[in-house]
């Protein structure tokens, strides 16, 4: 499938930097107040379902690292590891938004030939792929349910795979093609709501799901940080 590469720009409101591509929000970084209530803030609760104590996280799709820079700072002992396509990405998510302090692991490549060629094993794999279309959002996948079972293999025992998912139609189709390979392929699943925006991620894992990690926001001793993640809602899938 070939890759649009869309226009970059930085939308400033005093502190507050966000990344868009084709004005589309990828990352948004606030120096003193890293929860926007947007997906980002989804995306990393998740990490808190994972019941290993250093837990290695692959992320595909780094964009700017709004999620990974959450993920570190919920647990910092976590071993991330990002994959991004676009390396004007990585440059403005270097350069602008601070990623470098997270020590992650930062690749510039393809998440699918990654996928396909590794042979590492994670305890969580967060897939945030989306690119731009001159229709909207695209997603780099033919097939969602062989996709996530990609995914599956490359999972430590009791991992956790978690997708990215808009519910606004955009791109057509996947909110059901996501939570359907969800469902065929794991037997546990949750979906994870932040308080704002069109977003939803499906988690599931061939194991029971830690779910009292994030419900009681275990190991979370800051205020600003209890008082976000009691915003980001959790339910069956």
């Amino acid at each position: 499938m070939a890759r649009k590469r869309g226009r970059i720009r930085f939308a400033e409101d005093g502190e507050q930097l966000e990344l868009l591509v084709d004005d589309i929000a990828y990352s948004s970084f606030h120096p003193d107040r890293p929860w926007s209530g947007y997906v980002w803030d989804a995306l990393a609760a998740s990490i808190l379902l994972v019941r290993s104590e250093r837990p290695k996280v692959l992320v595909l799709g780094a964009g700017g690292g709004t999620a990974l820079r959450l993920m570190h700072r919920l647990r910092p002992e976590a071993q991330l590891t990002a994959i991004e396509i676009d390396p004007r990405m990585l440059k403005a998510a270097r350069r602008r938004f601070g990623l470098d302090e997270v020590g992650a692991e930062l690749i510039e490549g393809d998440g699918l030939e990654f996928l396909a060629r590794s042979r590492r094993r994670f305890d969580l794999i967060l897939d945030d792929m989306f690119g731009p279309s001159d229709d909207g959002l695209v997603r780099p996948v033919d097939d969602e349910e062989a996709h996530l079972r990609r995914i599956a293999s490359r999972l430590r025992e009791g991992g956790i795979a978690a997708t990215n998912s808009t519910t606004d139609d955009d791109p057509p189709g996947l909110l059901d093609a996501v939570s359907g390979a969800h469902r065929t392929v794991f037997p546990h699943r949750v979906a994870i709501e932040p308080p704002l925006g069109l977003n939803v991620v499906i988690a599931g894992s061939a194991t029971p799901l830690h779910r009292d990690g994030l419900r009681r926001r275990r190991g979370v001793d800051s205020p600003m940080d209890l008082d976000a993640l009691g915003r980001v809602k959790m339910r069956r899938a």
